[in-house]
């Protein structure tokens, strides 16, 4: 009774974002990267109409893109916009480890309403095996949806 599981498909996206920005100078870039997920997790719930559950597992990703947008300023005032897209030169699967709290509010018979809360920590590098540095994400986010018990 006090024990829930989750079963998914979904898309994910990691950004981030760096800016460096004197008195003639510009350089900034805007990261996405982009996953099709299966997360797998476990939940301990307490309550009735309104529940608490406290869990998480695991989150095995399925890479399918880059994309970067850069902006950059010389001496001259001159400005550079580019977009960078590829799938080369990062790791196909990756898997993250998430940890969620949340409410779940009954509706009607057996719909309820769910606002959770997500830490996901990646495993393993978004970048290739060959890459000089290691890339690791990690993310807080949320989810807010509907649930139907059987």
């Amino acid at each position: 009774k006090n024990i829930a599981w989750e079963g998914a498909i979904s898309y994910l996206r990691n950004g981030e974002s760096y800016i460096y920005e004197d008195l003639d100078t510009l350089y900034k870039y805007e990261s996405q990267y982009s996953y099709i997920a299966v997360p797998l997790k476990i939940f301990f719930t307490y309550g009735d109409n309104v529940r608490l559950l406290v869990g998480g597992g695991i989150v095995p990703q399925m890479f399918t893109g880059f994309k970067q947008n850069i902006e950059s300023k010389d001496s001259n005032n001159t400005i550079r916009r580019e977009e960078l897209k590829t799938k080369i030169g990062y790791n196909s699967f990756v898997a993250s480890i998430a940890c969620n709290i949340g409410v779940e509010l009954n509706l009607v018979n057996s719909w309820s309403i769910i606002f959770q809360p997500e830490y996901r920590l990646q495993l393993m590098s978004s970048l290739d095996r060959n890459a000089a540095y290691k890339h690791r994400a990690y993310s807080i986010g949320g989810h807010i949806g509907f649930v139907f018990e059987l």
